[in-house]
């Protein structure tokens, strides 16, 4: 065998493992991303559920809720704990819209976190909130939620 058969030889067994190691590679990235993609499914999942838990186990604040988004009165301190549901609900949306956007939630995800919000935007005093509360989000993301 001469050298530059040697070399042909080395240039090809070369190649090859050039090209396993794109394929190792790409088969590594599209497992990332499908982690990464779980990952934000499973935060979404479980932030929802603590904002939610709020409305389901503290008779407290079901009544502040219920109070706040029907316009009644609320006393200093529950004028305080409704705007700042309306902001962190807000915000856990926003971030399940930016997700979104960004191909880390698939499209029915996310149609399920605008529900939430979107069912909040048909009451009289929470939409009273989101007037204000809207300068809390990216002006993207109110403009969106406005055209529900």
């Amino acid at each position: 065998m001469s050298i530059e058969t040697l070399g042909n030889l080395g240039e090809f067994i070369g190649s090859i493992a050039v090209l396993i190691t794109l394929i190792y590679l790409a088969i590594q990235t599209c497992q990332t991303v499908k982690a990464a993609k779980q990952r934000s499914n499973s935060d979404l999942l479980t932030r929802r559920q603590e904002l939610m838990m709020l409305l389901t186990n503290d008779p407290d604040f079901i009544e502040v809720f219920s109070r706040g988004c029907s316009r009644e009165k609320l006393d200093v301190v529950d004028a305080q704990r409704f705007p700042s549901f309306g902001m962190n609900l807000s915000a856990h949306v926003q971030d399940a819209y930016l997700q979104y956007q960004a191909g880390l939630i698939d499209r029915d995800v996310w149609e399920a976190e605008q529900a939430i919000l979107g069912v909040c935007l048909t009451q009289p005093g929470f939409l009273d909130w989101w007037e204000h509360g809207r300068q809390y989000v990216t002006p993207d993301f109110a403009r969106m939620m406005d055209a529900k």
